[in-house]
């Protein structure tokens, strides 16, 4: 599949929206303390936490297939906005696998892992590679968890034009 310009595009846009909304956060965390900041904080915040909901959702685990890979892997799909543009549209699933801590009582949290591109299958990759990249004491303490990003591996399949001869012309 070929990128175009405007995946290309739409890719940078995507990544610099990530990087004002951490720098974001960040500056939040240390804005001026007065009542009016607290306020203003608040209001953004409440503002934040209504628009991400709608990206919300509970994951379910289970065994993955034989084909994908053996217990004690766990493979599950998380339903995503085609558009996120439009979060209450059509979604497709992205496909994601997790090794679960090996010491779950003493688990940190997770470590989510792309393996880089581009058209690298998390669900692929993860199995081979998790002995081999992550030491004992980060299997122990944390679940790692990797995807096929959209239209690779197990994910749904990206269409980006409604036919071939507009995705040629492209």
């Amino acid at each position: 599949m070929r990128v175009g310009k405007r995946a290309w595009i739409t890719a940078c846009m995507v990544g610099l929206a990530s990087v004002l909304a951490a720098i974001m956060s960040m500056t939040i965390g240390h804005a001026s303390t007065t009542g009016i900041t607290k306020v203003a904080l608040t209001a953004q915040q409440s503002a934040q936490q209504s628009a991400l909901s709608k990206y919300l959702v509970k994951l379910k685990w289970t065994a993955c297939p034989a084909s994908v890979a053996a217990a004690p892997f766990q493979c599950t799909t998380a339903p995503v906005p085609l558009n996120y543009a439009k979060p209450g549209g059509t979604r497709i699933g992205l496909a994601l696998i997790r090794l679960p801590a090996a010491m779950p009582k003493q688990r940190i949290g997770s470590l989510f892992i792309n393996f880089g591109g581009p058209g690298g299958a998390g669900t692929t990759i993860l199995p081979g590679r998790a002995t081999t990249v992550f030491s004992h004491a980060i299997r122990n303490h944390f679940d790692l968890v990797s995807w096929d990003t959209r239209g690779t591996g197990l994910s749904t399949a990206v269409r980006c034009f409604a036919t071939q001869a507009e995705d040629s012309g492209y």
